[in-house]
C-alpha cells in the first residue's frame, strides 16, 4: 500500500486543482519499522522537492494499492480550449498550422503543457514536417523527429508526454479544440 497525498494553495477548491496550483505525491505507507502513520506520510510529502511551494497545504490523502497509478494526462484529450478563434487569426504562420491536420495537432498537444516562444508556430511545421519524412511508430522514433523539428521546444518535453501523443501521431486519436472566444 502507499498514501497518496494532494498539496495544493489552500482555499482552491478540488475542481479547480490542476497541475499549477496543486501536485501529487505518493509515499510508502509501510516502512520497515511498520506501518506509516498519516501523520508521518503528510511529513514525508512535505519534504519532497515538489511540494516545498510557499504556503501549501495537504488537502488530501488516501490509502491506494501499490499498482493504482494516476496518470496526468500531458495531452488534451479528447479536446483543448482555446482563448481565441484560430480560425480568424491575421497571423499567416499560425493559419499554415491550422491548415495542417498534423501541425494543428502539434500545436495543440505542445501548446497545452508548456511554455512556448516565438518560434514555437514555425516549429510545429518542421516537427510536421520531419515525423511525415521519418514515419515513427514508437516513442524512440516520435522523440527523434520531434526533436529534430522543435529544436527549441522539445527539449524540455519529457517521456509521459511521448507516449500519450505516440497514437495522435499514428492517427489513432484525434485531438479537437473548442473557442471559448466571442
Amino acid at each position: 500500500m502507499k498514501w497518496r497525498l494532494t498539496f495544493s494553495e489552500p482555499g482552491v477548491p478540488e475542481h479547480k486543482r490542476n497541475v499549477f496550483n496543486s501536485v501529487r505525491v505518493e509515499v510508502p505507507a509501510q516502512t520497515e519499522s511498520g506501518p506509516v502513520s498519516i501523520e508521518s506520510a503528510a511529513a514525508l510529502g512535505k519534504a519532497k522537492d515538489s511540494t516545498r511551494h510557499v504556503g501549501w497545504v495537504l488537502v488530501a490523502a488516501a490509502l491506494v494499492p501499490d499498482d493504482d497509478h494516476v496518470t496526468d494526462w500531458l495531452v488534451p484529450h479528447p479536446v483543448a480550449r482555446l482563448a481565441f478563434d484560430p480560425t480568424r487569426i491575421e497571423d499567416r504562420m499560425l493559419r499554415r498550422v491550422w491548415k495542417d491536420p498534423l501541425a494543428r495537432t502539434i500545436w495543440l498537444a505542445v501548446r497545452y503543457r508548456h511554455l512556448v516562444n516565438q518560434y514555437f508556430t514555425g516549429e510545429c511545421l518542421n516537427a510536421a514536417r520531419e515525423i511525415r519524412r521519418l514515419r515513427p511508430t514508437d516513442v524512440p522514433q516520435l522523440e527523434r523527429a520531434m526533436r529534430h523539428g522543435m529544436p527549441s521546444h522539445a527539449c524540455g518535453i519529457t517521456e509521459p508526454f511521448w507516449s500519450q501523443f505516440l497514437p495522435y501521431v499514428l492517427g489513432h486519436k484525434q485531438l479537437g479544440y473548442l473557442t471559448t472566444a466571442a
